[in-house]
């Protein structure tokens, strides 16, 4: 997949805000979704979570290139995942 900030933004913002569904279809989405979406392939990785509290998606990029900068990486989505706006 190729996209933006702004469009993984806009688009996991409509997906927990309930603009994208139909009545009744955003509970079962959100029964089965969490807030977040993540993506990795070898050199990158990707973090979005949506904050009901504030009404706004953070989206966090991390290029990891050896086992040093994985840890941090994993450290950091660690600490990105627990934060509660």
């Amino acid at each position: 997949m190729l996209a933006t900030a702004e469009g993984v933004g806009i688009f996991l913002k409509a997906l927990n805000d309930g603009s994208l569904f139909d009545e009744g279809e955003q509970d079962i989405y959100s029964e089965i979704f969490s807030n977040d979406h993540t993506g990795l392939i070898p050199s990158y990785q990707s973090i979005a979570q949506y904050h009901k509290n504030i009404d706004n998606v953070v989206i966090q990029f991390t290029n990891p290139t050896n086992k040093i900068w994985k840890n941090v990486r994993n450290k950091l989505t660690t600490r990105f995942m627990e934060l509660s706006w």
